[in-house]
């Protein structure tokens, strides 16, 4: 039991991991091709004058929101801190087995904007533990308007059998057929999610977080995009 402690140990594991991840040719050409793109941004740093930016322009979210809906602001608290409470247990849990999947998103803007707006489809990119879309299927649940998620996410390939652990925060009451789930990356899955009759009300983001990423994302759904859509992006200060 002491070896799964070590350092030593855990760095096998890994490298275990990446081996056995490597061995799915569609998973190894994601990795690859992820790996080459991230090469040719070395040089592209953008993270200083974006967080400055970031900074002169940031507003405060709960104001805005009890600016908007104070009413539904209440709402929005309460039930984040639930999803917060119920999954900081699965998360400590996970931690002690020495599985980090990273932390969750604005739950509370993706909660409030699921149920002010009330989208009838949802695209979001970046599952991981599943915070983010726990918040968009509750808020999608209480709309009660037969509203679809579509979730789009890789793997963590540092970590052995890493599917079982996507999207593991989200109750198994609010899963089904009105949550769509790829994993095999944003270039191959959305185009499993999306087809030319698809209307996007709400997006939310946050995969690949370069510059060129990001764009390239946009450009793929930019005609699927609803004249009223919503997009969401995590990180900005990134670039």
């Amino acid at each position: 039991m002491r070896l799964r402690t070590t350092p030593g140990f855990k760095q096998l594991e890994k490298i275990v991991s990446i081996v056995q991840f490597s061995l799915n040719f569609a998973m190894l050409r994601v990795l690859i091709h992820k790996t080459f793109e991230r090469m040719v941004e070395l040089k592209k740093d953008e993270s200083g004058l974006a967080e400055y930016w970031a900074r002169d322009n940031c507003v405060s979210l709960s104001e805005w929101l009890v600016t908007i809906d104070k009413e539904l602001y209440i709402e929005t608290t309460s039930v984040s801190n639930e999803i917060k409470a119920r999954s900081n247990v699965k998360v400590k849990e996970l931690l002690n087995l020495g599985i980090d999947l990273g932390g969750g998103g604005s739950i509370e803007l993706l909660y409030f904007l699921t149920r002010k707006v009330m989208p009838k489809v949802i695209l979001e990119t970046g599952v991981a533990a599943g915070w983010s879309s726990y918040a968009l299927l509750s808020a999608a649940k209480k709309n009660k308007n037969n509203a679809v998620l579509l979730s789009s996410d890789l793997p963590y390939f540092r970590i052995r059998k890493p599917e079982q652990y996507i999207g593991i925060l989200v109750p198994e009451e609010l899963k089904g057929r009105h949550w769509k789930l790829e994993i095999k990356g944003d270039d191959l899955n959305l185009l499993k999610l999306i087809s030319e009759e698809t209307q996007l009300q709400l997006v939310h983001y946050d995969s690949d977080k370069r510059k060129l990423g990001r764009e390239k994302f946009l450009n793929r759904i930019s005609k699927s995009l609803d004249k009223d859509s919503i997009v969401v992006m995590d990180d900005i200060q990134n670039n």
